[in-house]
């Protein structure tokens, strides 16, 4: 849950997204290490409802990221 708190305490919606761009690169390069734990619960963390919810956060998220989520997440 380490991951949703960091996301959700941001106050803006801009530290919102840049975090979740930062966590997204975090298991980015955890795929490249074949840490596949700590990918595991990135994702999850990413993914958990009350990060998910947070629709105007997301949008300031570069395509290319939540594609790059999407990938690791069929990982």
């Amino acid at each position: 849950h380490w991951v949703a708190t960091e996301i959700v305490l941001a106050s803006s919606h801009k530290q919102r997204a840049l975090l979740i761009k930062y966590w997204i690169k975090v298991a980015k390069k955890c795929l490249q290490l074949n840490n596949f734990n700590t990918l595991l619960e990135i994702t999850a963390g990413l993914n958990l409802i009350a990060v998910r919810r947070l629709k105007r956060s997301w949008l300031g998220v570069p395509s290319e990221n939540v594609i790059a989520l999407e990938e690791l997440e069929r990982i």
